[in-house]
Parts: structure tokens; sequence; C-alpha cells
């Protein structure tokens, strides 16, 4: 199995900018193609509770199984997992091609059904950026059930060769043209969450906390969105104070507690929502940064 390393950011929807013309990008060559991911589990969400996801996916004329072992990154939007990919005959799983120990020995292996589906349009780009390989994607689509839909927009830096501060380097080039945040949500983790009717969000943290739960509870509270938002201006409170140099950003969290006092439904309409997305990405980076040192 090899090992994926990518950095997820949550991206408006329907942005004031498309992606493809942020400066970056412009003079590199685009791919786009429709996916559709089909996500596998027990009835009992074994695999999920052992950390493990199971796709199906469909791309250009070839079904692939994917198997992603548990995250194994110290979290604030960066990604780092064991992944085994291969083609398969046709639009089913073949379980026994897998790894030796991949699958864990307790899985009911016979009760494994699809349970969701995430499609949508990929657009790719593959870059280089300093001294790294980098490939980009901006995924616009939907997470299904079969008792609804939910809107997917985010862009994933997968890194290919080079250091992984790269990927941090990347973002902040791009959140300075338009609004985004790191995310620690996977698509599987997503579907989940719509399967359960799961809308919840974590609280804000207990004041000694490390800065990883800090910039979790920020990142998703601003996802949940109306109805998160009290949590969210305590939640800035608390990143300001453990956070590098968080008391710079003051004036910008005054700003956004003025625009959550106000009822803002979405976090990109927020007041100073780029600032906003520069300075968590930066606090990602500072997760990371520790979480390697460990």
């Amino acid at each position: 199995m090899s090992e994926e390393i990518e950095l997820k950011l949550l991206v408006p929807e329907s942005p004031d900018i498309e992606v493809q013309d942020l400066s970056v990008l412009k003079p590199v060559q685009r791919r786009t193609f429709r996916l559709i991911n089909r996500y596998f589990d027990t009835p009992d969400h074994q695999l999920t509770s052992a950390g493990i996801a199971l796709r199906l996916r469909y791309h250009e004329g070839q079904w692939l199984q994917t198997l992603k072992g548990k995250d194994s990154s110290g979290g604030g939007g960066l990604h780092k997992r064991r992944e085994s990919e291969m083609p398969v005959a046709g639009e089913a799983l073949e379980l026994d091609r897998f790894p030796a120990g991949a699958l864990p020995d307790d899985i009911d292996l016979k009760a494994l059904r699809p349970l969701f589906e995430t499609n949508f349009e990929r657009h790719e780009w593959g870059l280089y950026y300093g001294t790294a390989a980098v490939e980009l994607v901006w995924d616009q689509g939907h997470v299904i059930t079969n008792d609804g839909r939910v809107p997917l927009s985010e862009v994933e830096l997968e890194l290919k060769t080079g250091p992984a501060n790269a990927l941090f380097d990347l973002a902040e080039e791009l959140a300075r043209d338009m609004p985004m945040l790191p995310s620690d949500i996977s698509k599987a983790e997503r579907g989940f969450r719509l399967l359960r009717q799961q809308r919840d969000w974590p609280p804000t943290p207990a004041r000694d906390a490390p800065l990883a739960d800090w910039l979790n509870a920020v990142c998703r509270q601003l996802e949940a969105l109306p109805a998160s938002s009290s949590d969210l201006a305590a939640s800035l409170q608390g990143l300001t104070r453990v956070a590098p140099e968080g008391k710079n950003q003051l004036g910008l969290v005054q700003s956004l507690t003025a625009g959550l006092a106000a009822d803002t439904r979405v976090w990109h309409e927020l007041p100073g929502s780029k600032a906003l997305g520069l300075w968590l990405i930066s606090q990602s980076r500072a997760v990371w940064e520790h979480s390697e040192a460990a």
C-alpha cells in the first residue's frame, strides 16, 4: 500500500472567481472528468469504526477499487493515509486482490454493501510548486444517499514528491484570491454523516485544549453555520489565545463576530472570510509541524 498525503480545503459552491482562473493555475493544463464513487461498509459500519474507507470508483470507462487506511496525520486539514487502489473487471469489488492484512480479520466481509455515493465533476492540474510535485483537484458535485443529498465543493492538494510544507505554501497562495477553509472531513465521513442525518459540530474546547482541537472546532463550526454561531464566536476567541501570534488576529475575530451577530448563514459570506482562511491554513501548518516533531 502506498501513502497518500493531501491537504483538503473547503471552497464556496459558487465562487466569485473560478479555481482555474487563479493565477498559479492559469498557465497549467487542466483535465476535467466525471467520477462516480460508491462507498461500502457493513450495516453496523465496522470499516468506519476501524478508520477504513472502501470505495468503488468509475473513471473514464474503468472501475477501480480503493482501500484507505486510518488517517495518521495530526489533523488540521492535512490527511496522511495508507492507500491501495487497483482496476477491477466490472462493477463489483474483488476483495481478495487487496494486500494480505489490509482488511481487519474481524470484519464480516459478506455483510459489505454500498451505503452512499459521492459523485462529482473533477478538475485536475499537475504542477510543480517550488521543489514539490503537486496534484491539485477541484471537486464539485454531491454526496448522495437513498434519503437525500448534500453539495460537495472542495479542493485537494496531493503531494506527489517533495516536502509537505509546499502544500501549505500553495494553499496560502490560492487562499489570497478565494475563500478557503482547511477541512479534516473526508468524503467518506461526509457520506456517513448524511447517512446518519448527523448535523452536529464539536463544542468549544476546554481552555487547556491543544491547538489542533481549537482548529478542528472552528473549522467544523464554520461549516455548521448558522446554527453553530454562538459556539463559533467563543471558539474564535479561544483560538486567538492558543494560536501562535493569535493576538494579531483580534481585529479579524471582532469583524467575524459582528458577522455572526448579523446571522450570516454561510462561512464564506462572513466579513474577512479570505483573511480567515489564510489564518486557519497557517494554523493547520502549525498543527502539522507539531505532529511531525512529536
